[in-house]
């Protein structure tokens, strides 16, 4: 009965302030005084053990150790880092603490759901390999920091992290971030800059979040600089043929780092330059007929190849407009950089495939970290990544002995690179705490984790699922491997097509950065 109580509060504190409203409310009627009684307690503002709602707002934020879900979908793979945690704090070994932190939402967006359920699934899969597969010492615990939409509690949740890592906990790093915009740079800087906590960066690729201007970070993917690069060269397009539409918000740094890479790949740096004025936009006040105004521009143009400079939802309403484009004689591909990982998840889009089919003359594509078919197809190079090291993760997910092994963590899928990325960050996170490891239990110190990463390179290269990581002093992965994918619309589905570097090479086995 206890059990039953308690899983119904759960949930009961897992809805939003109006659905929790409406049960009190029911709770008046069917009890009567009684109910009356509880009403009169002041509101706790509390989720969960570290979890709570702040200045009112209606999302719980905080860290938690997988014992709170923050959304339904989320469950599964919050109880297996619970159950691993658990176990990890009854063992013998002085352990280290780990921290996912990105948004967990709490609202109906189910694009942002599925991307944090995959990253969260990332995390806990490099938990359970560096803890039952490659079994070093410390053992690791992992725990889920959430700063609420766009990072709006990301400094109290900073302040819990901090406690952690001078407490008990032993907090020794913190790892994920998946927006590149000011806020995430903000609670970056605190973290690294304020509280010394070392950082390794997910899926954040703009150069304004810079590891050289931010010792104690490092960021284990292409910055938007060597995507781009690595897409153009693929592409074999010329200036003269290229069409810009480009985000102009101001406080979108992934934008503008875009923006800025496709402009220096369209300049007369290339030995050309796009002969048509840049298409902008600003994603916090645009309408669809800004597209079809474009569209229409585009039309006039003699260009083939459109640079987008933006995220999905504006990305997928360009191309519902293209779709319609009177110039259907006239043959278009749209390319963009990483951020278009979770199109194919866009309701905006879904509702447009009609529009979108290759068979109409449209073809998108984007560079991204990686994709499942880049190191088991198409006869992969023998350095920068490997078949071996990719399985190494995508075993816990297809073979069934092994994903018995790590239990149920809700769906899974690695086309969109989203579980991949995280799964490297952590693993990054994890080899640099490991490789500080000095005789004995005594768990190494932020700044001796902060050191580590001048020594990820050459021997000691990170062999991610994605591709080597090696990074410079500063902290950037140097030419690291670029998935180029193709995202089909009948059935929706995200195909790979050839792997690319920045340097135009696989590095070598040294796998360290160059001089000059």
């Amino acid at each position: 009965m206890a059990r039953l109580l308690g899983n119904l509060w759960h949930w009961h504190r897992a809805k939003p302030p109006l659905v929790r409203l409406l049960h009190y409310a029911l709770a008046v009627v069917l009890l009567g005084p009684p109910a009356g009684y509880l009403l009169s307690i002041p509101f706790d503002t509390s989720c969960a053990t570290g979890v709570e709602r702040r200045g009112g707002d209606s999302e719980c934020t905080g860290v938690t150790d997988g014992s709170y879900p923050f959304f339904d979908e989320l469950e599964p793979v919050s109880d297996r880092i619970k159950d691993e945690n658990d176990r990890v704090e009854d063992g013998d070994t002085a352990y280290a603490t780990i921290a996912l932190m990105i948004p967990l939402p709490h609202e109906n967006n189910d694009v942002e759901k599925e991307r944090a359920l995959r990253e969260v699934q990332g995390a806990y899969l490099a938990q359970w390999r560096a803890n039952h597969v490659d079994k070093d010492s410390p053992p690791i615990r992992l725990v889920l920091a959430n700063p609420g939409h766009d990072n709006k509690r990301g400094k109290e949740v900073a302040d819990q992290l901090a406690d952690m890592a001078s407490g008990g906990e032993r907090l020794r790093g913190v790892f994920g971030f998946n927006r590149s915009v000011d806020s995430t740079l903000d609670t970056i800087t605190y973290l690294t800059q304020t509280k010394g906590i070392p950082v390794v960066g997910g899926p954040i690729t703009s150069e304004g979040i810079d590891p050289g201007n931010l010792p104690g970070l490092a960021k284990v993917i292409p910055p938007d600089r060597d995507q781009a690069e690595a897409l153009t060269r693929y592409l074999d397009v010329t200036p003269q043929e290229t069409f810009l539409v480009e985000d102009i918000k101001s406080d979108d740094l992934y934008a503008k780092s875009v923006r800025e890479a496709f402009r220096a790949e369209t300049t007369e740096s290339k030995g050309a330059k796009t002969p048509y004025a840049p298409e902008q936009f600003d994603s916090s006040n645009v309408l669809p007929n800004d597209f079809k105004q474009m569209v229409n521009n585009l039309c006039d143009s003699q260009a083939t190849t459109v640079y987008f400079s933006g995220r999905v939802p504006e990305l997928a309403q360009f191309i519902r407009a293209l779709g319609n484009r009177g110039c259907t004689h006239h043959h278009y591909t749209v390319v963009t950089l990483s951020g278009g990982s979770l199109l194919a998840l866009d309701p905006v889009l879904q509702s447009s495939w009609q529009g979108f089919k290759r068979g109409a003359g449209i073809d998108v594509k984007y560079a991204t970290v990686t994709h499942e078919d880049a190191w088991t197809t198409n006869v992969p190079p023998s350095t920068g990544g490997s078949a071996e090291d990719f399985h190494a993760l995508s075993d816990f997910i297809t073979d069934p002995k092994e994903h018995e092994k790590v239990g149920d963590m809700g769906r899974t899928d690695l086309a969109d690179g989203h579980t991949i990325t995280t799964h490297d960050a952590a693993l990054t996170m994890i080899e640099g705490i490991r490789n500080r490891q000095v005789a004995g239990d005594r768990i190494p110190d932020l700044a001796d984790v902060r050191e580590a990463w001048r020594r990820l390179h050459g021997d000691s290269k990170v062999r991610g699922a994605s591709g080597w990581i090696c990074l410079d002093n500063d902290g950037n992965a140097f030419n690291k491997a670029v998935a180029i994918v193709r995202l089909d619309p009948d059935p929706p589905h995200i195909t790979f097509e050839k792997l690319a570097w920045p340097t135009g090479e696989p590095p070598t086995d040294e796998c360290k950065a160059q001089v000059g």
